[in-house]
């Protein structure tokens, strides 16, 4: 996997601070954001829910584009090839917890980092640790959602910044996958 393709795959499932657990639906918004990584360069995200379970991701870097389809209810995220016409599916796992406030935090055993304003919006900030990796969030108390993100891992620090939000849902289907594009199975998965 390239390095590009590796963020692209980053980019577009970054749940280190926007993961839900079961039973958990996203709050209806859209959002833009983008991430700056080493080797990868300026990712481009645009990331949308519909309120009801349903979370599409955008991401483009380097001409490459990348799509997440998530729907909570039936426990399926749908990963998106548009050069080949195709998707996979896979299940979502339930372990992780988003974090939103305290309560949040501690169930995923993150560090308070205190507040501060972020790009105009008071913040509360989190750190996790998984191995070698550690990531920043800072969630907008006012939006209810991730402003700024580092995630430092051994090949350098990846930024990702809020650009535009809106808290109303986006128009049209957010799961929908177009009629032609083929599943394509994974060795091991029914």
């Amino acid at each position: 996997m390239t390095k590009t393709a590796a963020v692209l795959a980053i980019a577009t499932s970054f749940v280190a601070c926007q993961a839900f657990a079961a039973g958990e639906i996203p709050q209806a918004y859209d959002a833009t954001y983008e991430m700056t990584s080493p080797g990868a360069g300026l990712t481009k995200m645009h990331q949308m829910s519909d309120g009801k379970g349903h979370m599409r991701v955008e991401s483009e870097t380097r001409g490459m584009k990348s799509t997440a389809i998530y729907d909570y209810p039936g426990k399926i995220m749908y990963s998106l090839m548009d050069a080949q016409k195709m998707y996979i599916k896979m299940p979502i796992k339930d372990e992780a917890t988003k974090i939103t406030d305290e309560n949040s935090a501690k169930k995923a055993n993150a560090k308070s980092l205190g507040t501060k304003t972020v790009d105009g919006h008071p913040c509360h900030g989190w750190e996790t640790k998984t191995g070698t990796t550690t990531s920043a969030c800072w969630i907008g108390d006012d939006i209810h959602n991730l402003v700024r993100s580092e995630t430092t891992t051994s090949s350098g620090k990846m930024v990702m910044e809020l650009k535009t939000y809106s808290a109303k849902a986006p128009a049209g289907d957010l799961a929908a996958i177009p009629s032609n594009y083929k599943e394509m199975k994974m060795p091991g998965t029914h």
